[in-house]
């Protein structure tokens, strides 16, 4: 269950 944190991850991946 690691979704969101996943998803928080490739955000700030895509966010720099």
């Amino acid at each position: 269950m690691d979704s969101a944190k996943d998803s928080v991850d490739a955000n700030h991946h895509l966010q720099t």
